[in-house]
C-alpha cells in the first residue's frame, strides 16, 4: 500500500485513506518505511491540495504509527516544521500521550 502514496496520478481520497490505513495497520509501531511515504506523500502535495480537508488524514495516520510511543516522533516533528506543515504538528503529539 505505501506505493499508493507516492504515486502523483492517484486522487487525494485515495491516498489520505491509504495513509490512514497504513497508520491503522501498523498502529504503535513506528514504522520508519510507512512514515516516510506519508511524509513525502505530504511534500509531494501542491498548495491548492494542502487546503483541502482530506489533507488532515495524512498526518493523522503518521501520527496513528507513534500512538502510545512519546520519544520517537521527535524526528518528525522536526521535519513538519522543515517541511513548513506546521498547521497538522498537533496529530503527532497528541496521538503519541494516548
Amino acid at each position: 500500500m505505501a506505493p499508493i502514496l507516492n504515486d502523483t496520478k492517484a486522487p487525494l481520497d485515495v491516498i489520505a485513506f491509504t495513509a490512514i490505513s497504513l497508520g491503522l495497520i501498523f498502529v504503535g509501531s513506528c514504522n520508519e518505511e510507512v512514515a516516510q511515504a506519508i511524509i513525502f506523500a505530504l511534500m509531494d502535495r501542491s498548495e491548492s491540495e494542502l487546503t483541502e480537508p482530506l489533507t488532515r488524514l495524512l498526518p493523522l495516520g503518521l501520527g496513528l504509527l507513534y500512538l502510545g510511543k512519546q520519544v520517537p516522533s521527535t524526528t518528525f516533528l522536526l521535519t513538519f516544521v522543515l517541511v513548513d506543515l506546521r498547521t497538522w504538528i498537533f496529530f503527532v503529539p497528541l496521538c503519541k500521550f494516548l
